[in-house]
């Protein structure tokens, strides 16, 4: 088989694949909801986004160092600017979902970028614990805390 085969194939796959979940009556879990939020974090922290950053963190958000939703993002915002590359590498480690709340815990790997480097974060990994509160069918950060593990 060619490689256009190949790939034509693998893309039909993937689409009929994503059109039948689609069309599915059963309800996305809440532990599929969380790991989807995880992703869209990852790829909002790395693309620098801070618009889906904001869509996905409470107005009540608070972490264990006492920032607000606006003092994190204002925090992010001089991280961003002053840093071109940013990675991590969650791993979701446990998920704990209640009525009306939400619990994960998320072992991170930094990247050796000169960012996480100049924190002291580099090549180290932290555990992040993620309290989310839900909101109509998405669910929203409400608070972060994190140690060295």
């Amino acid at each position: 088989m060619n490689k256009f085969a190949l790939v034509f194939l693998s893309g039909w796959l993937l689409l009929t694949s994503l059109l039948l979940a689609a069309c599915s009556d059963e309800p996305v879990s809440p532990e599929s909801q969380l790991r989807a939020w995880l992703l869209q974090m990852e790829r909002a922290i790395e693309e620098k986004d801070l618009s889906t950053i904001r869509q996905l963190v409470s107005d009540d958000y608070q972490d264990d160092a006492g920032n607000t939703k606006q003092q994190a993002m204002l925090k992010l915002m001089a991280l961003f600017k002053h840093y071109e590359n940013i990675a991590i590498s969650p791993s979701v480690t446990e998920i704990d979902v209640k009525e009306g709340f939400a619990r994960l815990v998320v072992d991170t790997q930094f990247s050796q970028s000169t960012a996480f480097a100049e924190l002291g974060l580099a090549g180290n990994t932290y555990q992040f614990v993620l309290l989310f509160s839900p909101d109509g069918d998405d669910w929203r950060l409400n608070q972060l805390s994190y140690q060295a593990k």
